[in-house]
């Protein structure tokens, strides 16, 4: 539904699916990443939102989550300090990683 034309819908079923499964890290990844590529960081932000609090400790929610507000309109500018953040969180979390 998301990607075929019918975004509101796909929303609120992923909203809901990501609701009854809040420990699914790989489903929330996943959808975000779907939204990501189909130029909407604020659906993005949204799936991410519980996954973040829940999972503090992934790099990969951290980093997903700052592309996200950087995909949204003025995204660089409106969003800087919480992208830096988050970028500064994925660093804290593993220095290895680039």
């Amino acid at each position: 539904l998301y990607t075929g034309g019918e975004k509101a819908a796909g929303e609120r079923s992923i909203l809901e699916a990501l609701k009854k499964r809040p420990q699914d890290v790989d489903m929330a990844l996943e959808c975000a990443r779907m939204a990501i590529e189909n130029n909407d960081g604020a659906t993005a932000v949204k799936f991410l939102d519980k996954a973040r609090a829940n999972f503090d400790a992934s790099y990969d929610v951290h980093l997903l989550y700052a592309q996200a507000h950087l995909k949204q309109d003025n995204g660089a500018a409106k969003h800087e300090k919480t992208i830096k953040a988050e970028l500064r969180r994925c660093i804290d979390l593993d220095k290895e990683r680039p």
